[in-house]
């Protein structure tokens, strides 16, 4: 009797995997049924007019698959653009509208990359080529929004990518031919107006003056450490992944400002922050009086500075430290949004299978095509752009509304921050003082200032709740005038 065959041992949840591959699997199967549709409308109404004469009636023959095991094959680049393609389902394939996805394409006609081998109308100069630009942005989009196997995408997107290799040389192409476009989309405030927009829109989230950016990290999971050899567990981060690390500099809408990528997972923020690069450039700046921006804000993983700005430890029992702790946190929120959409755009981040040398270039690839989607699209999307507004705030005309106006800072507030920042900062002549010390007098002065607009705020909640209880609490008339007439509710 033959041994008996080993029970395979099931997995506990799907992975990433199993869920791409699912949705692979549906994508064919939804796009084969569209197009056999399409079909049969075309071949009956060919059909029609033997029908009626009195035809055999054995209509068209079956369709044949062309790979065994597996469904007819199929283009999606064809069912995508297509005119019966709706635009939210454009969006939900491409990351993206359709008119920002033109604009993306007419921009990378233009790089030296498609120019090398492509015609300025995206057509191929070479005759065997089977591609053209929009064809092979779409397809490294696709790609990147997703973690299908490149062998799976081969198979769905027909002409000129039929097998993994061609993906695999069409997705290069288009990372080089993205990271021309780095410098004109990633970037620091160059003009003092650009910072003072910046600025303002830190300021509308919890009041905190002078913010220039956000800072922070996040981690992007790799297979491993095998082209650093000598490295060790380098690539270990804090979960006991092998990850690289992108740190990057956010504004309020999340865009990014400054990004820097391919750190191992075992660096901690302030090391990440000291090999960055990142002071030398942004130091300058933040010296200049005539700047709106005097500090960027972090979480506890960076050092205290006069330019970077912390928040207080969590087992403080100060409610002034606390409050300033709950306002900075909030207005750093959308640094952690911005990571959240990075990835969820572009799932192939979530695990990135491909050489330590070519992941931090696919990082930045996908952080510039972050900005520029946010740039055309964030007003269109329902989430973007990021608003955070008070409860108390007044939305109306200040000048005939009754409630009491919101919480309205003191311009010697930012005065105060601007002239402390300068005066801690400059000491010995062009010696500057960065250290610890420095940074505790501009948080001091920013913890004065937020219980300030937290007393201002909580003021503001008592005055509404007692005008709320005052409408309710009307005379006995009242009530039925109220639900006879709900208009005047």
């Amino acid at each position: 009797m033959p041994p008996s065959r080993p029970q395979r041992r099931p997995h506990a949840t799907p992975g990433p995997y199993d869920n791409n591959i699912r949705r692979s699997s549906l994508a064919a199967d939804s796009i084969y049924q569209c197009l056999q549709d399409e079909e049969e409308r075309a071949e009956a109404e060919e059909h029609a007019g033997g029908d009626d004469a009195g035809g055999d009636g054995d209509g068209p023959p079956p369709a044949t698959r062309t790979t065994w095991g597996s469904q007819a094959y199929v283009d999606l680049f064809d069912v995508i653009f297509s005119s019966t393609f709706s635009p939210r389902r454009f969006r939900d394939w491409m990351r993206m509208s359709r008119e920002t996805f033109d604009a993306l394409t007419d921009r990378l006609s233009s790089t030296q990359t498609y120019r090398a081998i492509f015609n300025p109308d995206g057509s191929p100069i070479h005759p065997q080529r089977k591609t053209t630009v929009q064809r092979e942005v779409a397809i490294s989009i696709y790609a990147l929004s997703g973690n299908e196997p490149f062998s799976r995408i081969a198979v769905l997107w027909g002409r000129g990518a039929r097998s993994s290799g061609a993906i695999h040389v069409i997705l290069r192409r288009f990372v080089q031919a993205v990271e021309e476009m780095f410098n004109e989309w990633v970037n620091l405030p160059s003009t003092a107006e650009h910072a003072q927009d910046v600025t303002a829109a830190f300021e509308a989230l919890r009041g905190l003056p002078a913010v220039l950016a956000a800072i922070d990290g996040t981690h992007f999971e790799v297979p491993g450490n095998k082209d650093l050899p000598g490295q060790g567990s380098s690539l270990q981060s804090y979960k006991k992944r092998n990850t690289i690390i992108l740190q990057a500099l956010v504004d309020a809408a999340g865009m990014f400002m400054h990004i820097v990528s391919g750190f191992p997972g075992r660096c901690n923020d302030a090391r990440c922050l000291a090999e960055s690069g990142l002071i030398p450039q942004i130091l300058p700046r933040l010296m200049d009086p005539n700047y709106p921006g005097n500090y960027i804000i972090g979480d506890s993983g960076y050092p205290l500075k006069s330019f970077l700005i912390r928040g207080y430890a969590y087992s403080t029992t100060d409610p002034k430290e606390q409050v300033f702790n709950a306002y900075l946190s909030s207005t750093r929120t959308p640094v952690e949004n911005a990571f959240g959409r990075l990835k969820a755009r572009f799932r192939r981040l979530r695990w990135l299978n491909c050489g330590y040398e070519w992941a931090p270039r696919i990082i930045n690839a996908c952080c510039v095509l972050h900005n520029f989607i946010q740039y055309h699209d964030g007003a269109d999307n329902a989430s973007q752009p990021l608003t955070q507004r008070d409860d108390v705030r007044e939305r109306s005309d200040v000048r005939t509304s009754t409630r009491p106006r919101a919480y309205r800072r003191d311009p010697r507030d930012a005065a105060a921050v601007t002239v402390a920042a300068a005066a801690v900062q400059l000491q010995g002549g062009e010696s500057v003082d960065v250290s610890k010390e420095a940074g505790d007098e501009v948080r001091e002065i920013l913890k004065n200032l937020t219980w300030r607009i937290h007393l201002h705020r909580r003021e503001n909640r008592a005055v509404l709740f007692g005008e709320h209880l005052a409408r309710l609490s009307n005379d006995d008339g009242a009530d039925e005038d109220v639900m006879s007439d709900p208009d005047d509710y």
